[in-house]
């Protein structure tokens, strides 16, 4: 068949048409699978992310858990100290001694003592028992205590020279141990401080006698 001039009657050339496709037909059913099979295999091809919220809620909850027991726990133990601290600036070794000098300051001579050192009018044992526990009760007493334990037994020389150096050391030392040597011998005569170094050392070893018993002064120790 002779090929037919594909021209139009404006003698503007048209296109040929589109050659037949004798092949078989396209399945686009499987068209439809190869796309699916491309967008699935696309989104195989895209990185895997995880969720960070349950992650996030997981690791939050504990630890405020833990802050919570934490917390609870800290409260706890200042309940526990703050029950137990009758007397906070003490330590626990204390407390026994506590009970024991009750019954030591209910002694006349020996609370006419404690309140000299505690530097008070007061005489009853709860009173002279809560002063003695201050920090600096404590500390005068038990330099007190020491300096008397320094005079027992000594001979009369040595007596005065130990006496002659507390009493220039410490100006107000004198007083405090008339003070306490009356209260302890009322019946010795020890007469009061004149604030002279060397007459108050005279004094006191002129009365002074075998020795004064100042044990006493121990017991107060706390």
């Amino acid at each position: 068949m002779a090929d037919f001039p594909w021209n139009n009657n404006f003698g503007t050339p048209t296109p040929a048409p589109a050659p037949v496709d004798d092949s078989e037909p396209v399945n686009e059913a499987g068209q439809a699978d190869d796309s699916e099979n491309w967008s699935a295999s696309d989104e195989d091809s895209q990185p895997d992310v995880q969720p960070e919220e349950t992650d996030s809620v997981d690791e939050t909850t504990p630890d405020r858990e833990e802050e919570t027991s934490v917390k609870g726990a800290k409260t706890t133990r200042r309940k526990t100290v703050k029950k137990n601290s009758s007397f906070p600036h003490l330590e626990a070794a204390s407390y026994a001694k506590i009970k024991d000098m009750l019954d030591v300051l209910s002694d006349d001579r020996t609370a006419n003592i404690a309140k000299i050192l505690c530097e008070t009018s007061k005489t009853d044992a709860p009173v002279l028992l809560e002063v003695l526990t201050e920090t600096k009760t404590r500390k005068r007493v038990a330099e007190f205590s020491k300096f008397v334990k320094e005079l027992a037994g000594a001979q009369p020389s040595d007596l005065k020279m130990r006496l002659a150096f507390a009493f220039m050391e410490d100006k107000t030392l004198s007083k405090t141990l008339f003070a306490v040597l009356n209260a302890a011998e009322p019946d010795r005569g020890f007469g009061r401080a004149s604030g002279e170094p060397m007459k108050d050392v005279n004094a006191v070893a002129e009365h002074w006698g075998d020795g004064v018993d100042l044990s006493v002064v121990e017991k107060l120790k706390i």
